[in-house]
């Protein structure tokens, strides 16, 4: 564990969670305070690479440049939010196209509907024609 100057944390949990993490720790020749640091480390730095999540696919490089300006608004904007720029743009790239695809097809159940519609109106034109050719033929 890193040296330093260190200050207490207190935390009210359940008394199994509490056995649990006792039991972990003895078992491990660790302090409770070694645990709940290294508990701490690995929640606000995981060790894992974000590539580790990525299945077994075959994946594909999306590169682009951008002014300073932007690059370190964004770098201040996902340190604050806690993001990694991997997931930040893979999130939005997956919301935009489920939107854009989303849009596709209400437009595409829209353009059927009046289609639909377009055919019933031309089957009831249709037949009020046929009637109107038969009443002629009747009279005649």
């Amino acid at each position: 564990m890193p040296t330093g100057k260190r200050k207490g944390i207190s935390a009210k949990i359940l008394e199994e969670l509490y056995d649990e993490v006792k039991a972990y720790a003895e078992s491990h020749e660790m302090t409770m305070s070694d645990f709940i640091e290294r508990a701490l480390q690995d929640a606000l730095h995981p060790k894992f690479n974000e590539k580790e999540e990525i299945t077994m696919e075959k994946t594909r490089t999306i590169a682009f440049q951008t002014s300073d300006e932007i690059f370190e608004k964004l770098n201040d904007y996902l340190h604050r939010h806690g993001l990694k720029k991997n997931k930040f743009f893979l999130d939005f790239i997956t919301k935009v196209l489920e939107e854009d695809q989303a849009m596709q097809d209400k437009q595409k159940a829209e353009k059927e509907m009046a289609e639909a519609e377009e055919d019933e109106d031309m089957s009831e034109d249709i037949t009020a024609t046929e009637e109107e050719m038969s009443d002629g033929a009747i009279r005649s």
